[in-house]
């Protein structure tokens, strides 16, 4: 990334790892969501709007995305030139949730079992949601091509595109 970026917080369960990675030393470049989840893309608008020049980046689990909505910013996005990337951090679950099963019911047989219900999370194909508005999109399943993935969103960006990285994690 370069030295500039606003990043948008709103993946939950991963924001002490993603914390301990990014490098983000100038202020104002470090936001997150105040209360539930579904406010990511709207602030990232908003940002964009704020600070034009720099790119923004909103770090977003699949869940938090699908709380947004998603193809109205992204519409917005492109409409008003306001070019935002959101990096989806996909693991095909609600992690949070499912951690709060195991939490609250350390014995009980979600635990026994491995079946959490409700925590499950059949998305849309994030590269064609993407599409569908004219913006960037790409899918990362090797680690080793995210930095790459990233230059080309941010290269969409620069272009006007809206754009989504939609990277497969663990």
């Amino acid at each position: 990334m370069p030295d500039d970026p606003i990043y948008i917080d709103e993946v939950t369960t991963h924001t002490a790892l993603l914390r301990q990675h990014l490098v983000w030393n100038k202020p104002q470049s470090l936001f997150t969501r105040q209360g539930g989840l579904g406010q990511g893309l709207g602030l990232s608008l908003g940002i964009k709007l704020a600070k034009p020049e720099r790119p923004v980046v909103t770090l977003i689990g699949d869940g938090a995305f699908l709380y947004n909505p998603a193809l109205g910013s992204l519409g917005a996005a492109r409409d008003y030139k306001l070019p935002i990337m959101a990096v989806i951090f996909n693991n095909k679950k609600y992690a949070a949730m499912q951690g709060m099963h195991l939490k609250m019911y350390p014995d009980g047989i979600a635990a026994e079992t491995d079946v959490y219900h409700g925590t499950h999370i059949n998305a849309p194909d994030f590269v064609k949601v993407a599409e569908s508005v004219g913006g960037y999109g790409e899918q990362v399943t090797d680690p080793e091509k995210l930095q790459d993935a990233l230059k080309r969103g941010l290269e969409a960006n620069r272009s006007g595109k809206p754009a989504i990285i939609d990277v497969i994690v663990a």
